[in-house]
């Protein structure tokens, strides 16, 4: 129809921390501004496989999906706390948690988390687990166009390093280049990453969204 403005572009981006941050700076913002697209939904820090799969199935359609894989050791729990790695201290870290208007004690979550993990986890369940959801993940996500970066190396490692079949799917670990990035003041980075890396990953996305659209 004459005079119809064409209809944007929608991303959606999917997974942990890795593409939690959307906002002026961020890759996914940069990705979406070079392309002139909408972004429809975001990742959240400390997310599960299971968490991104539930999350997709409750979306509505996009023509891009960018996932970024958690690590297979992450547990979903009650209340969307899940474990996701360790203080210096070595004591498991978590969300806050408020359930309602009552805050849960930190330290009741805590010994949660210490308990499943030092005396109870199995780590051939959650590998199996992990890999079992991303493996229905790939399989929602047929004859869709997507991308998917792993987070750790237990992202794709935990599943003897079988890769997606669908989509295409970016072999540098974005962990690795958290690392290149540390210092003191890290979690205020967009997406952990620095403002080059950023923009470096948001060149490298943008270029396959072009190539395939």
């Amino acid at each position: 129809m004459d005079g119809a403005t064409e209809e944007k572009m929608k991303i959606s981006f999917l997974g942990d921390g890795f593409c939690a941050d959307i906002g002026e700076g961020s890759y996914p913002y940069l990705v979406a501004q070079a392309l002139d697209a909408e972004i429809i939904s975001q990742g959240k820090r400390t997310d599960a496989i299971y968490n991104t799969y539930m999350k997709f199935k409750s979306l509505p359609d996009a023509d891009w999906y960018i996932i970024c894989v958690p690590s297979a050791d992450r547990l979903p729990v009650a209340h969307e706390v899940n474990y996701y790695g360790k203080n210096e201290d070595g004591k498991f870290i978590h969300d806050e948690l408020a359930v309602g208007e009552v805050l849960v004690a930190e330290r009741d979550v805590q010994r949660g988390i210490d308990l499943y993990y030092e005396d109870l986890v199995d780590w051939t369940f959650q590998d199996f687990m992990h890999c079992t959801i991303l493996d229905k993940l790939d399989n929602l996500l047929e004859n869709k166009k997507c991308i998917w970066m792993p987070s750790f190396s237990t992202s794709f490692g935990a599943c003897g390093g079988s890769m997606p079949n669908n989509g295409i799917t970016f072999n540098d670990i974005l962990f690795n280049m958290c690392n290149d990035d540390w210092n003191p003041h890290w979690p205020t980075q967009f997406n952990y990453l620095s403002i080059d890396n950023n923009k470096k990953l948001a060149d490298k996305i943008t270029a396959e969204l072009k190539n395939e659209s």
